[in-house]
């Protein structure tokens, strides 16, 4: 079975234009190593560190490209409880984003350390790159009267940008954010202004006027699922 790896570079970064999306499945490659009964489990266990091994190593590139106080949530390095991740470094695409989804161990109390927490289900929530879906892969998004009024409302006020889930393995339209009931959202940092240079920025449209340019970082978890997404977005 093989991995889909897509790569869109720029001038900047030696990366093609376009959308990219890195993602893998460390548990679909072991699960196809299964249905081979001649692999023994000595074998199944080199397999599984060797694939370990080379998504670290893409994954490492991927933090590389970010500042450190961008990124130091992040698990340093991919162990066992990695599930996929995902990465958009084409301002074409909406924002700059990596996402990480990892098996929920409860070590880190992001709760603390976080300047706001949003429930998933909240109806006022300040969405960057908010109108992209599975139907669009944010582009070509043409917006009527109603989606309009959704890009800067009152209740903003006080609220730090968070992600648009739209391409998780939990996405739901049920949502604002795409992210089922169950998820808590912590928004760790957030800043208005620019932080990459302008060729790498988007215009902004969909946000509002005080955080037309800016970063998030933070953390969506569910309990239940034992699950948390890693997430830094920029725009």
């Amino acid at each position: 079975m093989n991995i889909m790896t897509v790569r869109e570079e720029n001038n900047s970064f030696n990366m093609r234009k376009g959308t990219i999306y890195i993602v893998f499945s460390l548990f679909i490659i072991l699960s196809c190593s299964r249905k081979n009964n001649n692999i023994s489990d000595n074998n199944s266990k080199e397999l599984k560190k060797d694939q370990l091994a080379k998504v670290n190593k893409e994954y490492q590139k991927s933090l590389s490209f970010y500042r450190d106080n961008f990124i130091d949530h992040f698990p340093k390095e991919l162990d066992s409880n990695y599930i996929t991740y995902t990465e958009s470094v084409s301002a074409e695409a909406g924002l700059i984003r990596l996402d990480l989804i990892y098996k929920h161990t409860g070590k880190n109390n992001f709760e603390k350390k976080a300047i706001a927490k949003y429930a998933s289900t909240d109806t006022c929530l300040l969405i960057a790159n908010r109108f992209a879906n599975n139907d669009n892969y944010s582009y070509n998004i043409v917006l009527n009267h109603d989606d309009s009024l959704k890009i800067d409302r009152e209740c903003y006020k006080n609220k730090y940008p968070i992600p648009n889930f739209w391409h998780t393995d939990y996405t739901t339209n049920k949502t604002a954010c795409k992210l089922p009931k169950g998820f808590n959202i912590y928004v760790l940092n957030a800043m208005a202004g620019r932080f990459l240079e302008n060729k790498n920025l988007t215009d902004g449209r969909y946000m509002p006027e005080n955080w037309q340019h800016g970063y998030s970082k933070g953390v969506a978890i569910n309990e239940a699922k034992d699950t948390i997404i890693y997430w830094i977005i920029i725009w």
